[in-house]
């Protein structure tokens, strides 16, 4: 008995060959265009959420600058408020002599011990 040397492709081969050129590169390649598609798709949402929400941080800013700057206004104009500051600030500079006073004097009476 002789045995015969294939020297083609067997049976077994072809079809291998044929099942990954009909199923397999199909797939890849539609997996391959749907992620550029999609990754296009998302990162343009993503942008457009991106200025949308800077945008609204932005306008909350302005209103709450706005808003600090009336109160910040309405102290300035309002004279209790400037009044009761110009009291404050006295009364800091006559504390502040005080306890100048009063830790000078400690000290001398530390020392005189």
């Amino acid at each position: 008995m002789r045995r015969r040397k294939n020297k083609g492709w067997t049976l077994k081969s072809k079809l291998i060959g044929l099942y990954f050129f009909i199923s397999v590169i199909p797939i890849i390649l539609v997996s391959i265009i749907a992620y550029f598609t999609y990754y296009d798709s998302i990162l343009e949402q993503s942008l457009a959420l991106v200025d949308q929400n800077a945008k609204q941080h932005e306008i909350v800013i302005n209103e709450r600058l706005k808003n600090y700057q009336s109160f910040m206004f309405d102290m300035v104009i309002d004279s209790q408020i400037i009044d009761l500051s110009k009291q404050l600030s006295t009364l800091g500079d006559e504390n502040e002599n005080l306890i100048v006073k009063g830790s000078s004097d400690e000290s001398s009476s530390k020392a005189s011990w």
